[in-house]
């Protein structure tokens, strides 16, 4: 709940390249998430989907929080929360404890076919780990495990026990930064603009075939007599051999 607008990035490219997800979703928030207690995430995800702007929901969703059961939350936040899940039609995830919570996210991700990745949005506990490991997850594609990742959650099975791709999204400016997208831009870039869709380069191999036929060039211009045959054929006056250099 803490990302809307990356949850709805991620549900567009779904959608676009007809994937089937299988999505739970934590409905609290961070202080600048989905925190509107009439508006969490999983109202806004059911109302797209009712006008059929996505044809997919959550299966699932949990309080989220510390230990993914709001423990830092008061019992009037939690209540709200409980609220959004029941009128939502969502199934509670409610395992006492963290462990439980990532047990019970491996099996509705396995229930159906097997995944093909894991696409994580935000730093839910379960998900993505305790903050200190946590901050060890570089934002986007993740294909192996950092050795200094231990702390059991979602991505760290799916890494170590699946041995399935990640793809995990927070830290948006970094992001933003390694695919040559503005952070608060004030105009929207067109559809195909931008670094994200093309980059300038320079062609490596040819660079090195042109540069290696010059440094050959030079060689047997100074090595043999053709360069000395060149000189001579190209002034009016008689040119002697070159002397030799001590």
């Amino acid at each position: 709940g803490s990302f809307p607008a990356l949850n709805i990035c991620v549900y567009s490219a779904v959608a676009a390249l007809k994937l089937k997800p299988v999505i739970v979703s934590s409905a609290a928030s961070s202080q600048w998430g989905a925190n509107e207690p009439a508006l969490l995430w999983i109202d806004m995800e059911q109302l797209l989907y009712r006008r059929g702007i996505f044809p997919f929901r959550s299966a699932a969703a949990s309080i989220g929080g510390s230990d993914d059961r709001g423990r830092e939350l008061s019992e009037e936040g939690r209540k709200l929360i409980l609220d959004a899940i029941r009128r939502n039609g969502l199934e509670l995830l409610k395992s006492p404890g963290l462990a439980g919570s990532i047990d019970d996210r491996m099996e509705i991700y396995f229930s159906q076919d097997q995944p093909r990745a894991l696409i994580n949005v935000g730093g839910g506990v379960a998900s993505a780990g305790i903050r200190s490991s946590r901050v060890l997850l570089k934002p986007g594609l993740l294909t192996s495990l950092s050795g200094e990742l231990r702390d059991d959650s979602v991505i760290y099975r799916f890494l170590k026990d699946e041995k399935l791709p990640v793809i995990h999204l927070e830290n948006v400016r970094e992001l933003a930064r390694d695919h040559g997208l503005p952070v608060n831009p004030h105009s929207l870039q067109k559809v195909g603009e931008g670094e994200l869709y093309f980059q300038y380069r320079y062609n490596v191999w040819l660079t090195a075939i042109v540069l290696g036929g010059i440094v050959f060039g030079l060689y047997i211009f100074g090595r043999v007599d053709w360069g000395f045959r060149m000189l001579r054929s190209s002034h009016t006056h008689e040119v002697g051999p070159p002397e030799p250099m001590v």
